[in-house]
């Protein structure tokens, strides 16, 4: 039912996000597309709520935590943290 999945996904964002980020897992939705029968494509869109409070809430726009998750899936940081939450 993915809730594991998800619940690594929670822990690892609140890990690269910091401590004054509560995250929370929304839904997950799957697709799977044929072409010509001989081709597949699957994707999965995940949704997280995220809540900053404490010193960081008035610097938090979605706009600052898209890029910390972004600089941190391109340095690794984000990969790292997913296989740590396992």
């Amino acid at each position: 039912d993915g809730d594991d999945e998800a619940s690594v996904f929670v822990i690892a964002l609140e890990n690269v996000l910091g401590d004054d980020a509560d995250v929370t897992a929304g839904d997950c939705t799957t697709t799977t597309r044929r072409r010509k029968l001989l081709t597949s494509s699957s994707s999965a869109s995940l949704s997280f709520d995220v809540v900053v409070s404490g010193d960081s809430a008035s610097d938090a726009t979605s706009d600052s935590l898209a890029a910390t998750v972004n600089e941190a899936t391109t340095s690794g940081t984000f990969a790292t943290a997913l296989s740590d939450a396992q």
